[in-house]
């Protein structure tokens, strides 16, 4: 019978991403890892505590790290997984979320919403904020946009620089063109831009649109319009991370390397929830549209529900979206179908219930038809 392993999990449990971290974990050891876990809430920017360096459990995750903890953990060989976002090390096991392709969901995002004109709101100095903005430019450039670009002190610990912050945020707003959408590189600045839009009476989400990353609910309900978010898979981190650990205890971890994971969907809530179009039957439509596509409707459905002809609603979301409205329905009913692949364990059949498709076999042939993959290929790609 295998012996119980002592893992010792390092984390800021006042953060969303590090609390979805601890979900991953949990739900990897219920999965059969015969675990006992110490977890010590930190903060990141606090150094290892010095008894981690005596302690005898098997195994560290850590979401602090600096070169020292990397170094000594290097050199006594206890296995180490390093789930930090701010210092990138060589010479250890590192898991983190891919910050390049967090910023190109957000492009493809406010391109699918018809936006026209861009935006980002980053953190100065930080390598994980310059990721998510090189990955959101690059994707606009590929479709020949541009990106109006600020980036601010991180003021995390000190009320001047926040309110400072704020004033900066506020100015440049007022220059920006709009409708415009916005990547703010997490949530905490994404709710400080909202802020600045409430200081400003600016519209939101109709003049700007703001998109967070981490999906960290209280920040997330606590700014002034409900923000949308990106779910950067923290819990998918959390659950690799765990297995990962098993296989270094055991030997058969490899050599020191860095793991990406592709961040699974986006949450849209008020501070997104409108497409970039001054026709306010059309607008109310699409927002019909994507309330209710997981409900199995059709275009009469819409058109029943909307004031608007059907000529107007095939040309308006054609215009904004380059598909049809049936194809518009289709195309959101298998966003959360992948969503929940990814994100939950729930067997087919409860998905295609939840989705609105009455069979799962026909779930399984729409998502092959869409995405040139099985649900089963879809789901494995998270293992």
């Amino acid at each position: 019978m295998a012996s119980t392993k002592s893992i010792i999990l390092l984390a800021d449990t006042s953060r969303g991403y590090d609390r979805g971290i601890v979900t991953g974990i949990s739900n990897a050891v219920r999965t059969g890892l015969k675990w006992c876990i110490r977890l010590v809430s930190v903060d990141l920017d606090d150094p290892p505590p010095e008894w981690l360096f005596t302690d005898a459990s098997d195994g560290i995750i850590s979401r602090i790290s600096n070169r020292e903890l990397v170094d000594r953990f290097a050199k006594d060989q206890r296995p180490f997984i390093d789930l930090n976002d701010r210092v990138i090390h060589s010479n250890c096991h590192a898991l983190t979320s891919d910050d390049h392709a967090i910023g190109s969901m957000a492009a493809e995002y406010f391109i699918e919403r018809g936006q026209k004109n861009f935006g980002f709101c980053g953190f100065e100095n930080s390598h994980w904020s310059d990721a998510r903005r090189v990955g959101f430019a690059e994707k606009l450039q590929q479709r020949g946009y541009a990106v109006s670009t600020i980036e601010t002190p991180d003021w995390e610990g000190s009320s001047q620089i926040e309110n400072e912050t704020l004033e900066q945020l506020r100015i440049w707003i007022r220059a920006l063109d709009r409708p415009i959408g916005i990547l703010a590189s997490n949530d905490r600045q994404a709710k400080q831009l909202l802020h600045a839009c409430l200081q400003e009476d600016i519209n939101v989400p109709d003049e700007i649109s703001v998109l967070g990353v981490d999906d960290d609910e209280v920040q997330c309900q606590l700014s002034p319009w409900p923000l949308s978010s990106i779910v950067p898979g923290a819990e998918m981190v959390g659950y690799k991370s765990a297995l990962w650990m098993e296989d270094l205890i055991a030997g058969t971890g490899g050599p020191p390397t860095t793991h990406r994971v592709q961040p699974i969907c986006v949450e849209t809530r008020k501070s997104t929830d409108a497409h970039s179009t001054d026709d306010l039957e059309l607008a109310e439509a699409l927002s019909y549209m994507r309330e209710n596509a997981c409900k199995g409707i059709s275009v009469k459905d819409v058109l029943r529900q909307i004031p608007i002809s059907r000529t107007s609603l095939e040309k308006g979301v054609k215009r904004l979206l380059g598909r049809t409205p049936k194809a518009e329905l289709r195309y959101l009913q298998v966003l959360e179908v992948i969503r929940l692949l990814r994100d939950t364990s729930l067997p087919i059949t409860e998905i295609a219930s939840q989705c609105g498709f009455k069979h799962p076999e026909y779930l399984s042939v729409v998502v092959k038809r869409e995405t040139g993959k099985t649900p089963g290929m879809i789901r494995n790609e998270v293992d």
